[in-house]
């Protein structure tokens, strides 16, 4: 149950993360 929660928890985060990984690889001066 606890590793459920947290793959729920890292999904719902995960397009935000990525989202910023992207914008500073693409823009690395606007951190």
């Amino acid at each position: 149950m606890l590793t459920t929660a947290f793959l729920k928890t890292n999904f719902k985060i995960s397009p935000v993360l990525i989202h910023v990984f992207t914008e500073t690889i693409i823009n690395p001066i606007n951190i």
